[in-house]
């Protein structure tokens, strides 16, 4: 299942899910469960992955009405 990782994370208030993802690899990583290329690479695949959702939302937004 794929979330858009813009929305809110409904149980935890003004939180998007990207931000929590992003604080999971963090609190990983602060523990050493992560290494930092590993935390890196998360972190920058969450970005990227989130910024593409972003293009396609913005792009849904323009698309004129058919009607």
């Amino acid at each position: 299942m794929t979330v858009p990782l813009h929305e809110l994370a409904t149980d935890w208030t003004g939180q998007t899910y990207e931000e929590r993802l992003r604080l999971c690899a963090e609190t990983l990583f602060v523990h050493g469960l992560l290494k930092a290329g590993t935390y890196h690479q998360a972190t920058a695949k969450i970005r990227a992955h989130a910024d593409l959702q972003r293009g396609q939302r913005t792009l849904f937004a323009e698309e004129p009405e058919n009607g």
